[in-house]
């Protein structure tokens, strides 16, 4: 007597998931690569990162189909229908939650410790946000509350050291977060190289530079003057920052101001995204980092 052996049919479904699940992580993986190498633009990067994961969303829709056909009809292919599935997981779980943040708790692009008088960036078009971007266009962004607005409220930080002190304790938190210093900030150094930029750009027939102007000198103390000194040592301190942020390694502008109150020293810090707010709260996490980077050179534990 002839056995016959009844083979079932492979589930379509599974195998086509197990397909477009690797096509998503592949297309998703090398869009990131480019985007974050700088090699294509931040808006076709983005882009194509979407595509990928549209292709991620149509795989979990064919590993489900795949699990119901698998279930009623008892088709082959649970193994590929589990593969797509788990792939599709992964490469949908971080872009699911930064939606996720988006729509339920609101990050800004520009948050300081100082939200009446922030600090100032030598180049405003180049550190402040000018237009939304791919993200902010696709998925709009929740309304910032009161709730949300004080939870993102950063508060300065006050420190019992001279304004000199501070300014290396800022420059110090800098280089421990991979910060790039840019702006050297005083006002003495932004005479110094304005006078160094019109040095180089005279030219041989152009007339004699004006002399100096006469110093002043300090007044006795019966006059109750300020010295240049110590008035140099009153003046705030600025600096600023650059640095990327962790996933597509997106510019992030910081500014520090220091001010001396009295016998302490105030320090507000402002960050921003300029390019888009893709990697949700860089910006504040940075600020936050900053300063807790400073307090903890100033008095380690």
């Amino acid at each position: 007597m002839r056995r016959i052996t009844i083979i079932e049919p492979v589930s379509r479904f599974a195998v086509w998931s197990r397909r477009m699940a690797l096509l998503s992580l592949a297309s998703s993986g090398l869009a990131l690569y480019l985007t974050r190498a700088r090699l294509v633009d931040l808006d076709a990067g983005m882009a194509a990162i979407l595509g990928g994961l549209v292709i991620a969303a149509i795989a979990l829709g064919l590993a489900l189909a795949a699990f119901s056909r698998i279930w009623y009809l008892g088709r082959r292919g649970f193994a590929s229908a589990v593969t797509g599935f788990v792939l599709t997981l992964l490469v949908l779980a971080l872009p699911l939650y930064i939606a996720g943040l988006r729509l339920h708790a609101p990050q800004s692009r520009d948050i300081s410790t100082d939200p009446q008088t922030p600090p100032a960036f030598a180049a405003p078009d180049e550190a402040l946000p000018q237009r939304p971007g791919l993200l902010d266009r696709l998925v709009p962004e929740a309304p910032m509350t009161r709730t949300w607005r004080a939870r993102a409220m950063v508060r300065p930080l006050y420190l019992d050291v001279p304004l000199r002190e501070a300014e290396e304790l800022a420059r110090r938190a800098a280089s421990a977060l991979d910060l790039r210093l840019e702006d050297e900030g005083g006002p003495a150094d932004a005479q110094t190289r304005e006078a160094a930029e019109a040095a180089l750009s005279r030219r041989p027939d152009d007339p004699p530079p004006l002399p100096p102007l006469r110093p002043v000198f300090p007044s006795t103390p019966e006059t109750g003057s300020v010295t240049p000194g110590v008035e140099a040592e009153m003046r705030p301190v600025t600096l600023e920052a650059s640095g990327e942020t962790p996933i597509l390694r997106l510019p992030l502008r910081l500014a520090v101001r220091i001010t001396p109150v009295g016998d302490r020293v105030r320090i507000d810090a402002r960050a921003t995204a300029p390019q888009g707010n893709y990697d949700i709260g860089a910006n504040s996490a940075l600020l936050r980092a900053y300063l807790a980077e400073i307090a903890f050179l100033d008095n380690p534990r």
